[in-house]
């Protein structure tokens, strides 16, 4: 017959190796957790770096319009030219982001804006 000091030691081991199996799971969640925000963190600075040079863009553009707008009719004629070539260009950009971005398996929402000064409409 096992003496109760064996099946204590046995227990203890038991009960030991049982603690090491769930610490080790809790770290391999708490590595999946710590990979996932580390991968969201880095699409976040990625999509905050664009929205950023989207903004600057935009208000040079809306420097620009606002400079058409103080010099006169002419100068809104330039301005739409100059405003449509720089959407293209945009476009063009976001078309080639996208096409890197589905090669990676990673898709963003584009927003289209509209311009509308009088007797214009820019898309």
């Amino acid at each position: 017959m096992i003496s109760s000091a064996i099946l204590f030691l046995c227990l203890l081991q038991i009960s030991a190796q049982e603690s090491r199996r769930k610490k080790k799971e809790f770290v391999d969640t708490l590595e999946r957790q710590v990979e996932l925000a580390s991968h969201e963190l880095g699409e976040c600075k990625r999509r905050c770096q664009a929205l950023e040079k989207e903004n600057a863009n935009l208000v040079a553009q809306l420097e620009r319009l606002r400079d058409a707008v103080a010099n006169g009719g002419d100068s809104l004629i330039k301005a739409d030219a100059i405003i449509k070539r720089e959407i293209k260009v945009k476009m063009e950009e976001e078309d080639e982001e996208g096409r890197k971005s589905s090669s990676q398996g990673v898709s963003e929402n584009q927003n289209t804006f509209f311009v509308v000064l009088p007797g214009l409409l820019l898309k």
